[in-house]
């Protein structure tokens, strides 16, 4: 299998913000966003980083 890409991985507590400030940053737009709203994260990929948001736990 050939690996297509690496991403680092970025816990953030809120995901607009922390966007908004890597797109300025890095002088790029996220080139994707979204939710997985059964476990309650919201996910956004920048360039390589891979910006992650939610409850840190999140009731089971």
């Amino acid at each position: 299998m050939k690996i297509l890409q690496t991403l680092s991985r970025l816990y953030v507590n809120d995901l607009d913000s922390s966007l908004k400030f890597y797109e300025e940053l890095l002088g790029s737009p996220a080139a994707m966003r979204f939710e997985i709203p059964q476990i309650v994260l919201e996910l956004a990929q920048i360039e390589n980083i891979l910006l992650i948001a939610g409850y840190r736990n999140y009731p089971q």
